[in-house]
């Protein structure tokens, strides 16, 4: 609102547009009303429309923060459950795929055949009729392109296919990975003040999710902090997050005031990864973790077992 100048009432009814042109299925299941939206959807169609609408360039948006990335926790594709549906189906059954389409739960999800030549991408139904038509941008593939290589006699070569609107026309989107990471720091204003403080999950979505982060090196960003998406009921605890839709790090201390460059001698030392690593990120004793490794390991017949296994990195001063 802030950003366009809109009423309550205009953001609401271009929001629902958006839900509606570009998630059709999930729109007609919520009664076409925004509160009967699932909580994780509404989080991620809000998302989704920020970028298309109201994103800013240079950089992302949001507070600027300063720290270090100390851990990657990996990345989810929302839409992966689709397309591994959509591949198994067309390996199994070219045919009947373009045909019926996919099935999960309660959703119906048509599939398009996907034809490349040199100039253009085009989608055909089961009856080789032309459904879409969209010009090759050289060195980018669309994100509703899924391609795949055929296991079959009958289709022995790599094969593409798309999912389809509900207009049974139109592709849709088949990729929307999250990429999830662990920061610790703190804004940039406050970060000499009061140091860096608790651990934060750094959620990158859309073009922040294509960016490789690197660990364990001072890192600038610009991201917003945002209550953690939990499902309804759940008796978690809220906690906070960092969002980022678009990232552009930097590394390094150029972030740091001119009037506090002596310090830097002093900021290098203490971003030393041992150091830093070992003072802000909460520790694990070892004796703990040897505990749950005999809590939860299987006795063999032959009276060898097995059970957790556990990485360390680091050094110890001591172990028994």
């Amino acid at each position: 609102m802030e950003n366009k100048n809109w009423t309550k009432e205009e953001l609401e009814e271009k929001f629902s547009a958006f839900v509606e042109a570009n998630y059709p299925e999930l729109w007609v299941a919520a009664d076409k009303n925004l509160n009967n939206l699932d909580e994780e959807d509404f989080d991620f169609f809000s998302s989704a429309f920020e970028v298309n609408n109201v994103r800013r360039t240079g950089g992302g948006k949001g507070d600027e923060w300063v720290g270090m990335i100390v851990a990657y926790e990996g990345t989810r594709d929302t839409m992966q459950k689709q397309r591994d549906l959509a591949i198994s189906s067309a390996l199994a059954n070219m045919g009947q795929t373009l045909r019926y389409g996919i099935q999960i739960n309660e959703r119906q999800i048509k599939i398009g055949r996907v034809d490349i030549d040199d100039k253009e991408y085009v989608v055909r139904d089961g009856e080789n009729n032309l459904l879409y038509r969209e010009s090759k941008v050289e060195g980018k593939v669309p994100q509703w392109v899924i391609k795949f290589e055929s296991q079959t006699a009958q289709h022995p070569n790599a094969m593409s296919i798309c999912l389809l609107k509900d207009d049974g026309r139109s592709p849709k989107r088949a990729f929307m990975p999250k990429r999830k990471w662990l920061f610790v720091g703190n804004k940039k204003d406050d970060f000499f003040k009061e140091g860096p403080q608790t651990p934060l999950q750094l959620e990158c979505s859309f073009g922040a999710a294509e960016v490789d982060l690197q660990m364990l090196r001072p890192i600038h960003f610009r991201a917003e902090m945002e209550k953690a998406w939990k499902p309804k009921g759940s008796d978690e605890p809220d906690r906070n997050i960092l969002k980022a839709l678009d990232i552009e790090p930097t590394y390094g201390f150029d972030w740091i005031p001119d009037e506090q460059m002596d310090d830097k001698e002093k900021m290098e030392h203490f971003f030393q990864p041992d150091q830093y690593v070992a003072n802000f990120v909460t520790s694990i004793d070892l004796a703990s973790v040897f505990d749950h490794h005999m809590e939860n390991r299987v006795i063999l017949s032959s009276g060898r077992d097995y059970g957790p296994v556990f990485a360390i990195t680091g050094s110890a001063d001591y172990i028994d």
